[in-house]
């Protein structure tokens, strides 16, 4: 460092004079803050330099600072979010169910409906019955139904 600035002694020193004659001038000028109006006040020359320098390092700091403070919160309404999610979760299941009952319903009323339909057409007392079980082959035809002696069915009925 000595040998520095000895050997470049007089260009330090005038640099260092021009350097404190220009921030002494910019302290003493005044520019106006608005060009059209020049009446609306000054603001002195050295102020508008210095905010020209920090303010693109002060926004950086408050998108920073901001960011910061947006990610903490996110953080701390993470379990909140969870259990908002899993509370979702289960509601949707829930009436995943109830849709699939209610159209199960709907399919038997329609069922019903036909068989209501079938019975009015045909002038023959018919009985509605459900199936309950089959031979379990696909040779034979045997179902087994809900109904018998007490509502007029014979045993080995056969199907028409």
């Amino acid at each position: 460092m000595e040998n520095f600035l000895s050997r470049y002694r007089n260009p330090v020193v005038l640099a260092s004079v021009l350097l404190l004659q220009i921030i002494a001038l910019a302290v003493q000028v005044k520019r106006p803050v608005d060009a059209m109006h020049p009446d609306a006040g000054s603001v002195r020359l050295i102020r508008l330099w210095v905010t020209g320098v920090i303010t693109p390092g002060e926004r950086v700091l408050h998108v920073l600072g901001s960011s910061a403070s947006n990610g903490w919160h996110d953080y701390v309404n993470l379990g909140a979010l969870r259990r908002e999610n899993q509370a979702l979760r289960e509601e949707n299941e829930r009436l995943h169910i109830e849709q699939a009952r209610i159209s199960e319903d709907a399919k038997q009323a329609q069922r019903l409906q036909q068989l209501l339909d079938f019975q009015r057409k045909f002038i023959a007392a018919t009985v509605a019955a459900q199936v309950i079980g089959t031979s379990g082959t696909e040779q034979s035809s045997l179902l087994y139904i809900d109904k018998g002696r007490k509502d007029g069915i014979r045993p080995d009925t056969r199907r028409v």
